[in-house]
């Protein structure tokens, strides 16, 4: 058995192996693709599915390292908790128990920094990846990772207007109508 303190709830956990199927979790982001222009707010939501058979033990999230280097990161998971990460390191959820056609998701929010796309270039493409695990193997591990693609985008720079030696946009010769 595994035993813990959160605040003041005080978990417990007994595995007894009974033989049979473990449960398959998979893992879900979204959106998959999404571009942004920079000190725009980037929303990713993980989804982790537990498709059984019975009920899924100490099931943590992790991963998600690209999307740790933007501004202002809130984390919110539907249920568990998750550490705050240094940027660009690793963010790791901790969700406890799944039972059998249960869910739970981790929403993400950043603001996309301009200081990620290289000087010389207009955009840059980071791919956050995230994996799901739990207290057993998975009886289908095949789908306990997922990638959502983020690109930060430079809008494109406003067009010059040369107004010629005079200083001043002239409507042309004669009169208007």
């Amino acid at each position: 058995g595994v035993c813990y303190l959160e605040g003041n709830m005080y978990y417990g956990y007994l595995s007894v192996d009974v033989g049979g199927t473990p449960p398959d979790l998979s893992l879900t982001l979204s959106p998959a693709n999404l571009t942004v222009a920079p000190g725009e707010t980037v929303t990713l939501t993980a989804t982790v599915t537990n498709q059984g058979p019975g009920m899924a033990s100490r099931v943590t999230v992790a991963g998600f390292t690209n999307l740790t280097q933007f501004g202002g990161l809130i984390v919110t998971p539907s249920q568990g908790t998750c550490a705050t990460p240094a940027p660009g390191a690793s963010l790791t959820c901790t969700l406890r128990n799944l039972l059998e056609g249960g869910s739970a998701t981790i929403t993400l929010q950043g603001t996309a920094p301009a200081s990620l796309i290289p000087d010389g270039q207009t955009s840059i493409t980071l791919d956050v990846h995230a994996s799901v695990s739990f207290g057993t193997v998975d009886s289908q591990p095949g789908d306990n990772t997922a990638v959502s693609r983020v690109t930060v985008t430079r809008p494109d720079p406003l067009p010059t207007i040369d107004f010629g030696p005079t200083g001043y946009l002239g409507c042309g010769e004669g009169t208007a109508p």
